[in-house]
């Protein structure tokens, strides 16, 4: 089968990861529920002290040299179940492509503190007292209200060596997770974007139908994992949990390519994320001098499908989780906070 027709099938997975948590209830859910916003990808999320720790989170162009180093934006979109959403970083003759993203408060619980960013982000954790955004500089930029909390999905495990030899351990995802007030009503929730228009969070119930109707193309490639699909979102479908899914990476056919992706994921981190905050604060001791380029996915029994997609306590060991994913696990993903000047 058509490795690109595949993944158009789990387009889904990275999102029901973060759905993680859903189980079956006969009682009706609460009025409220969390909205989880994942940033898969090479994000840099900048959280500024000085307008209430509101976000901006982004990712840089690549070079624009070689179109093989070019990244794919993805936007989920359950409505839409054979449109699997990818927006190439160029377009006809080589013209850059941007995206960019608000989400309104409306609907959500507000937020006028510093959110809890979890233990397993702390290695690349940078402080930028200063940084001021250079939108003409990214492929993807979204604007975002102050979460309760920042972490990660679970993922195998990266780990790198810093030029200065510290041992760390790379994440590259971000979940931003929010409260919403009224469930019921996820439409009043609302994602503007002056190039792809206004989208709205899904919940689990949503996402369940688009696994449904990808159950065939999904049953001739595994059948056993399309009843668990199938199976673990129906089991879901009250659970009072919504989701964003935006995620940046290198394009499906060069996920095999094992010496470009090491190559890639530390010239964009070193070059691209880093060199976004070059001229603040202390970042030459995070520059990365090596890094494991562990196959998303890999290894494993069971259900790579599933898992839960927050840590709430500190790893001080990595617990490698199989998971799939829709991009490269290669290049790590920063955290920012900016003091302002």
């Amino acid at each position: 089968m058509n490795r690109r027709h595949i993944l158009k099938a789990m387009l889904s997975v990275p999102i029901a990861g973060a759905l993680g948590g859903c189980r079956h209830t006969d009682h009706p859910p609460s009025r409220g529920g969390p909205l989880r916003v994942i940033l898969q990808g090479p994000f840099a999320v900048v959280i500024d002290t000085k307008k209430n720790y509101k976000i901006t989170a982004f990712v840089p162009y690549t070079e624009g040299k070689d179109p093989s180093n070019d990244h794919e934006f993805r936007y989920a979109a359950p409505i839409e179940p054979d449109n699997t959403n990818v927006h190439p970083e160029r377009g006809a003759e080589r013209k850059p492509n941007q995206y960019q993203f608000v989400l309104e408060e409306s609907n959500l619980e507000t937020n006028e503190r510093m959110p809890h960013i979890d233990a397993g982000l702390a290695d690349f954790t940078l402080k930028v007292n200063g940084w001021t955004p250079s939108e003409k500089d990214y492929f993807v930029k979204l604007e975002l209200p102050a979460p309760e909390l920042i972490t990660y999905r679970i993922e195998p495990a990266q780990l790198g060596l810093t030029v200065d030899k510290r041992v760390v351990v790379l994440r590259t995802s971000h979940v931003l997770q929010y409260r919403v007030r009224d469930f019921d009503d996820l439409k009043k929730v609302t994602v503007r974007s002056p190039q792809l228009g206004e989208r709205h969070p899904f919940s689990c119930a949503d996402l369940g139908s688009v696994v449904r109707q990808h159950g065939t193309t999904v049953g001739k490639l595994d059948p056993k994992r399309s009843e668990r699909m199938t199976t673990e979102f129906d089991q879901c479908s009250n659970a009072p949990v919504s989701a964003l899914f935006f995620g940046v990476g290198l394009p499906s056919f060069q996920h095999d390519n094992t010496p470009l992706l090491a190559s890639h994921g530390l010239d964009f981190f070193n070059n691209k994320l880093l060199g976004a905050f070059s001229k603040f604060g202390d970042i030459e001791r995070y520059r990365l001098q090596d890094a494991n380029v562990q196959v998303c996915g890999s290894g494993g029994e069971g259900n790579p499908l599933f898992v839960s997609a927050v840590q709430h306590y500190p790893m001080p060991q990595p617990r490698l989780v199989p998971v799939t994913s829709l991009t490269d696990c290669r290049a790590s993903a920063i955290t920012a906070i900016n003091n302002g000047g």
